[in-house]
């Protein structure tokens, strides 16, 4: 496996998923290597960090450029592009990779989220004569920024012409490395093929997996009969995910047995906790455990994902399912893939803040459709069971190994 950020380091969907899908491999037998970044702390960072668990071994390196991914957001902007231009083909990454794998001798190598690593990976890959998979977790390829979204905060639908090139270079350095590509989305794949990617990998579709029995204390304790009405938002406290749409819509509630829970980190918690400090029905419970979000999702009604950027198929949708908790989305991205309305949850259309009020308004007011809801987005978790989402991607290793030996 190559994954950017790997927890604990890093917490995000990608990563989450990823060692969720390690974890359940290792616990068929499979033996699984992960080769992952690290921060910079001093020179011996430079001496990557080995770790190994049963039959799992996490091999950690510092990625070198200009500056550590671990801080890019503290970076100007006017030095950003000279990093991406860096990672266009990083020689010491390509190296670094290569010697990896050379000493591992995987049977095929499965490539998650490398935002902040360099495509030279697909050469050491190939250089070396191994199969590859791709799943796509986002649209980092096609954008700087990952998120095609502007400075504005607008979704950027015309490349600016430095993106134009940028993709144009990293689409011939990748386009025939790849022997599969996956994605939890048809959305997601779409926009690569509309943009010319993978001319000429095997394509598929592959939704994400979840274990049932991680929330199954969330599933056991649910009280629908509870006067109070609570509703969650997980993820990333950045503009793009849209938190202060679903904070103006849950305000014109006038309903004093509401609570909007908030947990998570981010450049925006400030200003968020500052448009809510009137409002004591709206707590910030900032990152925590595992064991604390199952917690959260035990006293949780309804979970809210108001994206205001393309979202691919977001982990919090398939964790919330698995708890018993319907959604109420986002009209955008790969979301509506997920979402049967009126069945395991409803869609609204991004930045409307009236119609998101509506919706909340009415399964607050309606304890017989939340509980019709809350039944359906477990059956909805069945579709995503881990074991079988395993065995897909067992499968598609095989048929990789398989494509790659008579290419």
């Amino acid at each position: 496996m190559i994954e950017e950020r790997y927890p604990p380091d890093f917490s995000g969907g990608a990563s989450i998923y990823v060692k969720n899908i390690v974890d359940a491999l290792s616990e068929m037998g499979h033996k699984v290597t992960v080769i992952t970044t690290k921060p910079y702390e001093n020179l011996k960072s430079f001496n990557p960090t080995i770790i190994v668990e049963g039959n799992i071994k996490i091999i950690r390196f510092v990625p070198v450029n200009i500056y550590d991914i671990y801080k890019a957001n503290k970076v100007p902007f006017v030095i950003k592009p000279i990093f991406h231009a860096i990672n266009l083909w990083n020689f010491f990454q390509y190296r670094t990779i290569k010697n990896f794998l050379k000493i591992e001798n995987p049977d095929i190598v499965h490539i998650h989220s490398f935002d902040g690593l360099s495509i030279s990976l697909f050469d050491s890959i190939n250089n070396i004569g191994i199969p590859s998979m791709v799943t796509l977790h986002g649209c980092a390829l096609l954008c700087p920024k990952t998120l095609l979204v502007r400075s504005s905060n607008q979704i950027c639908y015309t490349p600016h012409p430095f993106c134009a090139i940028y993709r144009v270079i990293r689409k011939r350095i990748i386009n025939s490395k790849p022997t599969i590509v996956t994605a939890p989305s048809q959305f997601i794949l779409d926009i690569f093929t509309l943009n010319g990617f993978f001319k000429y990998s095997d394509k598929r579709i592959i939704k994400l997996g979840i274990d049932s029995k991680k929330f199954s204390g969330a599933k056991k304790k649910r009280n629908n009969a509870k006067a109070d009405f609570d509703i969650l938002f997980i993820g990333r406290l950045g503009w793009h995910k849209g938190v202060h749409i679903l904070i103006k819509a849950f305000q014109q509630l006038t309903n004093n047995n509401i609570r909007l829970h908030i947990v998570g980190w981010g450049d925006y918690e400030n200003f968020l906790k500052k448009i809510c400090e009137n409002d004591k029905r709206i707590i910030f419970h900032g990152k925590i455990s595992n064991t604390e979000i199952e917690k959260i999702y035990q006293i949780c009604d309804i979970t809210v994902v108001p994206s205001i950027c393309y979202e691919n198929s977001p982990i919090v949708i398939y964790e919330s399912f698995c708890a018993g908790v319907p959604i109420i989305a986002s009209n955008i991205g790969g979301i509506p893939e997920l979402i049967d309305e009126g069945y395991n949850g409803y869609l609204f259309e991004p930045h409307n803040i009236n119609q998101l009020k509506d919706i909340l308004k009415n399964i607050i007011e309606d304890r017989s459709l939340l509980e019709l809801l809350n039944e359906n987005a477990l059956k909805s978790a069945d579709k995503y069971e881990m074991s079988d989402h395993i065995n897909k991607l067992v499968a598609t290793y095989n048929e990789a190994i398989k494509l790659y030996g008579s290419s």
